[in-house]
């Protein structure tokens, strides 16, 4: 099992970092990061970091979640300002490629895979958090957010995950 001591500072950093961004990344996708968004990342990231299976995930999440306790959602406001110093969204898949570099060089197959499925679930809740319409209230995901799904999963290199997810072979 790979844990905190096999990352450097700056690694366990940006895999802390990664999920924090995921949630910015998809609840900003549609120009606003709403209350129903910001308390779905906080409910994925923080509340229900101790749920995870992964036991890598659990610790980054675990960890990650003492910094929203120190800051509350200003975590959400620092993704908005990193995003905006990278370039936007080029600066961000780049984020999330290094993030899959880590992973990929650091992580067994599974426990890299197992990672950036739980970044793409947690970008999935927060998309389904807020939206939809009168006439389609249960499509809560906007093309927008559905957009950065799946462009943070390319950047992910992790496409296959999303093609067992959407068959339903998936096994986390």
């Amino acid at each position: 099992m790979t844990s905190k001591e096999a990352f450097t500072t700056e690694e366990w950093e940006e895999l802390k970092m990664s999920t924090t961004l995921m949630v910015g990344f998809v609840a900003s996708a549609d120009g606003t990061i709403d209350d129903q968004e910001r308390k779905a990342g906080i409910k994925e990231t923080v509340e229900d970091a101790a749920l995870y299976k992964e036991p890598l995930v659990r610790e980054v999440l675990l960890s990650q979640a003492s910094d929203f306790a120190a800051s509350g959602t200003a975590a959400l406001d620092r993704v908005k300002q990193f995003m905006d110093s990278h370039k936007g969204l080029e600066g961000t898949l780049r984020a999330f490629r290094e993030t899959a570099a880590i992973l990929d060089k650091k992580c067994t197959p599974d426990e890299s895979r197992h990672f950036k499925s739980a970044l793409i679930e947690i970008g999935i809740k927060v998309a389904k958090a807020s939206g939809g319409t009168f006439w389609h209230p249960e499509d809560k995901m906007s093309d927008d957010e559905a957009k950065a799904c799946l462009l943070a999963l390319e950047a992910l290199g992790a496409e296959e995950i999303w093609k067992s997810m959407a068959d339903g072979t998936y096994k986390y």
